[in-house]
């Protein structure tokens, strides 16, 4: 009888949602539609891969609100926390576009793409007009000279989301400071982490 409460108690552990393996990893699964893998702990180091929902990862170190983890292709990045759930997701609830409505949340994240998108245009003017040879020779971005303001700031932005992923680029961050100073690189890298949101506000 005793083994058999010993043996039933052993099970139950086994499943137990997050359970650390044999590895010391613990497993979570990722509950947004998609999420980043980064080669550090903050929305200002590379994207070096992708997972979608409910892919499961192992969680090999915590850093604040971020997961070092292991792809399981075996590639080793890092995620943000809130993105993770550590229970299996077995179904998720889609709502129809018809029945979606404006949030706060989603106002002010217009806002604020809006606002910063305003604040980066006018840090570049002067550098768009007077030194185009910077985003030629540092960041390997062309545009028409000829062309509206608007025009190309938006070239030069896509330019950006394009030299910052590209895994040959270099430190983009950093260039970014050096060119344009702290402040505006933090808006240009903001903006690029909410690429889909500057493509439908900005573009």
């Amino acid at each position: 009888m005793t083994f058999l409460v010993f043996l039933l108690a052993g099970l139950s552990l086994l499943t137990v949602p997050g359970c650390v393996n044999q590895q010391g990893e613990k497993p979570v699964w990722v509950k947004a539609e998609s999420a980043n893998i980064r080669n550090g702990p903050s929305t200002q180091n590379k994207v070096i891969a992708g997972a979608k929902w409910n892919d499961k990862l192992l969680v090999i170190e915590e850093q604040g609100k971020w997961y070092k983890v292991k792809l399981p292709q075996g590639q080793i990045g890092w995620i943000y926390q809130p993105l993770c759930s550590s229970e299996k997701l077995y179904f998720r609830v889609k709502t129809k576009p018809e029945e979606t409505k404006p949030t706060l949340e989603g106002f002010i994240m217009k806002s604020s793409v809006i606002e910063l998108n305003e604040e980066v245009k006018d840090s570049l003017h002067f550098y768009i007009y007077n030194y185009g040879e910077v985003f030629r020779q540092k960041f390997g971005i062309r545009y028409d000279s000829y062309k509206s303001f608007d025009t190309m700031y938006k070239d030069i932005m896509e330019g950006f989301h394009e030299a910052r992923e590209n895994p040959y680029r270099g430190v983009f961050y950093g260039d970014l400071v050096k060119e344009f100073g702290r402040r505006t690189a933090e808006n240009i890298i903001w903006l690029l982490d909410h690429w889909e949101l500057w493509q439908k506000f900005c573009k």
